[in-house]
């Protein structure tokens, strides 16, 4: 649901944009009086850069997820863009009003509301300095009382301040909203997980240490330390889950490929599986709670790697293009054939389901598309597909 209100921003700030330089456009070859070749450039250059501009700002929206310094500087860059329109197209006169209101639409959907507040800030002051410079230099202000330019300077600035409030506080409702419907979708495959994962794995060891107990008593020695080594196998099996679980509940931002690469490090040393580790030959450009899923992903096909596959060696590679993002993961083991229903590799569901409900689960909430490949004595193939244009636009 957050994805598609996502998707649903950036189309919105992209027809917005689209439909204010139409507007623009329009008002300069029909509208008369509209003239900016007064500083220095033809109507039709001007009108073609700022076209690009917008071809540009929609072709590479804004990825504000990453809150980094750079998203600051792109959405500062616009806005500061948007007032030098105003500037040299006639400030009040000029037909891209609406289309300097762009940025401040957008830093009242993606940011904070200080942010939208600046930037309706900075191009406020660019409208006024622009109107009363003349002003400052001539002692003689009742110019600004001609053409009610007073009048449309004050519903300009109130307009920045009002849009970059009332939007944001609009969005705030929906944004609660996601984050609930989230928060709710998250306990229910955590408490699916738990009863899947830990539960199982904590029955298990119960029976397995009441067995113990059985087989001390009858003296069967043999028995005993048999299930003992079992036992601790569980154990380590079942922190791992609790280790895993507590650091998928965890906020912080993390880089995906090095906390990618020392797992598979740690479980080559954990499993005594040779592992090889291909990863991207750039950044993948990807949301953090995108990278997350993929991280449990990746670690649940190694988890039924180590617990069903009896191989010596797997592979785990990242493959980043300009349409989509794939993740493999690969062994050498004993796989397993079709179920007897012939739902082909679906026979993993019949081989003890291994987590890869949850895994699909995972995928599908990613628009991601994964497939199993398997065949006795020929190992597995787990291969994900996450198309670009399912998580940004």
């Amino acid at each position: 649901m957050a994805d598609k209100y996502q998707r649903d921003i950036y189309l919105f700030l992209s027809l917005y944009r689209f439909f204010a330089y139409g507007l623009a456009v329009i008002l300069f070859q029909r509208v008369p009086g509209f003239d900016i070749s007064d500083v220095g450039e033809p109507d039709n250059l001007v009108l073609a850069a700022i076209g690009v501009y917008t071809l540009l700002k929609v072709l590479g929206p804004l990825r504000w997820w990453r809150a980094d310094p750079s998203t600051y500087v792109v959405l500062g860059g616009d806005a500061v863009v948007a007032a030098a329109i105003l500037l040299m197209t006639g400030a009040l006169n000029s037909p891209y009003l609406l289309y300097s209101l762009s940025p401040v639409i957008a830093a009242a959907m993606l940011f904070q509301e200080r942010l939208a507040l600046a930037v309706a800030s900075l191009l406020s002051a660019s409208v006024v300095l622009a109107h009363l410079s003349p002003a400052w230099l001539d002692t003689d202000y009742s110019w600004v009382l001609d053409g009610n330019f007073l009048l449309w300077m004050v519903l300009y600035v109130s307009a920045t301040y009002l849009i970059s409030t009332a939007v944001y506080r609009s969005n705030l409702n929906i944004r609660r909203y996601i984050e609930t419907e989230a928060t709710m979708t998250e306990r229910r495959r955590i408490r699916r997980e738990i009863h899947d994962g830990l539960a199982q794995m904590l029955t298990s060891l119960t029976m397995k240490s009441e067995l113990v107990g059985k087989f001390i008593e009858r003296q069967r020695i043999p028995e005993a330390l048999k299930i003992s080594n079992e036992l601790h196998a569980l154990a380590q099996d079942l922190y791992q889950e609790v280790r895993d679980s507590l650091d998928e509940l965890s906020v912080e931002p993390f880089p995906f490929i090095p906390v990618l690469k020392e797992y598979v490090q740690d479980f080559e040393g954990r499993s005594g599986i040779e592992m090889r580790f291909q990863p991207p030959s750039g950044p993948l450009g990807l949301p953090p709670s995108v990278e997350l899923q993929l991280l449990r992903i990746a670690q649940e096909a190694l988890t039924n790697v180590q617990r069903h596959s009896h191989a010596s060696m797997a592979w785990v590679r990242l493959l980043s293009t300009a349409r989509s993002v794939e993740l493999s993961v690969q062994d050498n083991g004993e796989g397993f054939g079709a179920s007897p229903n012939g739902e082909g590799a679906d026979g993993a569901e019949e081989h003890g389901r291994h987590g890869i409900d949850g895994m699909r689960e995972r995928a599908e909430s990613l628009g991601a598309t994964l497939s199993i490949t398997s065949e006795k004595g020929q190992g597995t193939l787990l291969h994900l597909v996450l198309p670009r244009n399912k998580v940004e636009i």
